[in-house]
């Protein structure tokens, strides 16, 4: 059976908690440091078809602005999205679904050693990734979900262009007398560009940095989106070891933000020893002071072993 390319939709409905899976490592660093990071949208692992999506979305934006106002404020916004697409756009991925429980996502993420997925506070996320760039600077911070397109598919840009409906439904306006830019001198444009242009931008690129190809869908991926206006980020960007490369990340700390640690459960993936391994993590989240959570309603996290009959070793 085909598949069929998943739309966004207009009301993002929140799901009870998004887990993100990752391996031993993973998990103690992000409790240790009681953050976790954004990846620079370069350096993921599904590039490409984050560069397809935002090509085609500049090509509409353009075709659509140039269409219904003029050809130069056309050009200048396709100018304005490029340079976020090229530099500024960080991610950080979950999933939602199967209760942090899923066998395609422990065959990704933890295929040579025992998993975890932790799962965490949407609200919580939300205001993570809105709170993050510094008062005073200009930026986009936000929880979005992810889309999955198949570029081959004859109907890939008019579902893009409906993203745009959704997204921008009254859209932007040119300034009133565009003939003051200097057209040639991309820099002094981009200096007098409206605030609520820049924004507008913004939000078709962090929409662009939602698009995943269809053979991810699996994943049912959302994401906190960053994106780095003006160099707002970029002296707080790290650096960790990738398989062929350094990686650049930004963390996004609950404790600087003097937030409520946003987990609220951790799954503990198919082992050998899972008794052994749920105790442990019990262990490590009474030595670090967090309380553990026996009853659903209640505060703290709750550990939980893999419920799947999948051996991994």
């Amino acid at each position: 059976m085909e598949e069929q390319e998943q739309q966004p939709a207009k009301d993002q409905a929140e799901p009870e908690l998004l887990y993100h899976y990752t391996n031993q490592k993973g998990l103690l660093g992000i409790l240790d440091s009681k953050s976790i990071w954004a990846t620079h949208s370069h350096f993921l692992n599904d590039f490409s078809e984050h560069q397809i999506i935002f090509n085609a979305l500049r090509e509409i934006v353009q075709q659509e602005l140039k269409n219904e106002r003029n050809e130069n404020w056309a050009n200048v916004f396709n100018r304005l999205l490029r340079t976020r697409q090229e530099e500024e756009v960080f991610v950080s991925s979950f999933s939602e679904g199967s209760e942090g429980d899923s066998l395609a996502m422990w065959r990704g993420y933890a295929s040579d050693t025992c998993g975890y997925s932790i799962g965490f506070d949407p609200v919580a996320l939300k205001t993570l990734a809105f709170s993050f760039i510094p008062i005073g600077k200009s930026g986009y911070g936000a929880l979005c979900k992810c889309f999955y397109v198949d570029p081959e598919n004859s109907d890939f840009r008019s579902n893009l262009k409906r993203i745009i409906e959704i997204k921008l439904p009254n859209f932007v306006n040119p300034p009133e007398t565009s003939s003051e830019y200097d057209w040639y001198n991309p820099k002094s444009i981009f200096m007098q560009i409206p605030m609520e242009i820049r924004e507008c931008a913004n939000i078709l690129a962090g929409s662009a940095a939602c698009g995943k190809h269809i053979g991810f869908h699996e994943e049912k991926e959302w994401r906190i989106v960053l994106i780095d206006e003006k160099d707002c980020l970029t002296n707080r960007t790290k650096f960790h070891h990738g398989k062929s490369m350094l990686i650049p990340h930004v963390e996004i700390s609950w404790a600087d933000m003097e937030m409520p640690n946003p987990i609220r459960r951790i799954v503990v993936g198919p082992t050998p020893n899972k008794d052994e391994a749920v105790k442990a993590i019990e262990m490590m989240l009474a030595g670090m002071g967090l309380q553990e959570r026996i009853d659903e309603p209640s505060e703290g996290i709750r550990v939980v072993p893999s419920k799947i009959p999948y051996r991994n070793w």
